[in-house]
């Protein structure tokens, strides 16, 4: 009796091999983008335009990439007797191109409101407030970040009063940065382009925040107060 005769087929040796090199490009030039980052606060203006030309072409970059990648995957998911385990790292591969486009994409917006803000929105100013959860009962830290937004290329200094308003058993509170954490005044800021201050705070038991209230006191003659409030919102990581 004869062996039966099998017929499996598999991808291209040559496909594989570009969709492999494909995939090490992309990381690769993720890898180059978040050192940059780490080091764009010391950069000048110019500089950071440069930087974000260079995070646009790159997104567009590995939105190809992405693109080849599916392509890859259609033509394997096609394929009789492909290799599982091949597919499924391809798989995890692409999932993990497309979340690191998704932050570039974060990125660039972070850096096209410092040079292009809105109408009325230029100079000195708190973009966000972060608070994410940490280890620790009413736990959190507390992550506020400045930016010169404009074409503005001044030091500036000073400080910011910081508060957190919500409700307690006894009804509304407003407790200032001293009473839920160790420091002992403002926090100090010094800066050209933008700035990360980073604050750890703990809540009393029963209190339910509700918003953030930042007060930016800068240093210098003729240097106006403002005030903004951000809503509690935590980050999920």
């Amino acid at each position: 009796m004869k062996t039966p005769l099998v017929v499996k087929t598999r991808p291209p040796p040559k496909m594989r091999i570009a969709l492999l090199a494909a995939v090490g490009l992309g990381m690769l030039s993720i890898w180059g983008i978040f050192e940059w980052g780490r080091r764009a606060g010391g950069f000048n203006m110019l500089q950071a335009g440069q930087a974000r030309q260079s995070l646009a072409e790159q997104i567009l970059t590995l939105q190809s990439e992405n693109e080849e990648l599916r392509r890859a995957l259609a033509l394997m998911r096609a394929a009789d007797g492909v290799d599982r385990e091949a597919y499924r790292r391809v798989a995890r591969e692409l999932d993990d191109l497309q979340s690191q486009i998704a932050e570039l994409n974060e990125e660039l917006a972070f850096y096209r409101g410092i040079m292009t803000p809105a109408e009325g929105q230029a100079g000195l100013q708190v973009q966000t407030v972060q608070i994410e959860p940490m280890d620790g009962h009413r736990a959190y830290q507390m992550r506020l970040i400045l930016v010169q937004a404009g074409r503005n290329d001044r030091q500036v200094s000073g400080s910011l009063s910081v508060a957190v308003a919500g409700e307690g058993p006894e009804g509304a509170r407003i407790l200032a940065l001293e009473d839920v954490s160790d420091s002992t005044g403002g926090l100090p800021y010094e800066f050209r382009y933008f700035q990360v201050l980073e604050q750890d705070i703990m809540l009393p038991d029963l209190f339910l925040a509700e918003r953030v209230d930042v007060r930016i006191r800068p240093k210098g003659r003729g240097r106006e107060e403002a005030e903004v409030s951000f809503p509690w919102l935590l980050e999920e990581y």
